[in-house]
């Protein structure tokens, strides 16, 4: 607002320092020209009263001239001042603006500071996630190697499959196993097992 007001102040100051030297300069051109119709016959006898006249009518004209130049000078303050009115809502409304766009604008760099941050963190933790998944897998796949070395150890159809010790024993024993027929146990009554004669 105050730069805006100092650059209009500045525009109007020059507008009438033109204006005034151009009314100085209309003058001066003035008394020349008419120092010159005075002085052109070389000393011959002249009508003053004409050039006095003449002269009178000069200062006439500028004296409009600067009326004339003075009445704009005042047609411009009033534009300049209504122009300012108009303007002053309107810059402080952008100025306002200005300042919420500012304060919007720190407090999403803000909120992007503490998303990054925890990007950051999550990152982390998918991370870590997948070392302790990768551990798991390795787990796995180890289990999964014991299992099937276990498998083929215990596997009958395997010939480099070794012999259990009943196995061992059993080969070593030709001869079927005798079992001795079973004891009826009725009251009154005991049967024993009946002696193999001829």
């Amino acid at each position: 607002m105050k730069p805006l007001q100092s650059s209009l102040g500045n525009a109007l100051f020059a507008w009438q320092f033109v204006l005034l030297v151009g009314a100085v300069a209309i003058g001066k051109m003035i008394r020349q020209r008419q120092w010159q119709r005075f002085c052109r016959d070389n000393g011959a006898s002249v009508n003053l009263l004409d050039r006095i006249e003449k002269v009178e009518d000069d200062l006439r004209s500028s004296a409009t001239i600067i009326r004339v130049l003075s009445r704009q000078l005042e047609k411009l303050g009033i534009r300049f001042r209504v122009t300012r009115r108009t303007l002053k809502e309107p810059i402080s409304e952008t100025a306002a603006l200005a300042q919420k766009n500012s304060e919007a604008t720190r407090a999403l760099a803000m909120h992007e500071d503490i998303l990054e941050k925890e990007l950051g963190e999550i990152q982390k933790v998918l991370l870590a996630m997948q070392e302790q998944q990768q551990k798991q897998l390795e787990l796995i796949l180890a289990i999964g190697k014991a299992g099937k070395v276990i498998d083929s150890r215990t596997d009958p159809e395997d010939p480099k499959r070794e012999p259990a010790a009943g196995d061992a024993s059993a080969a070593r024993s030709p001869l079927p196993e005798k079992r001795a027929p079973p004891m009826d146990f009725n009251p009154g009554k005991v049967r024993m097992p009946a002696n193999d004669h001829p």
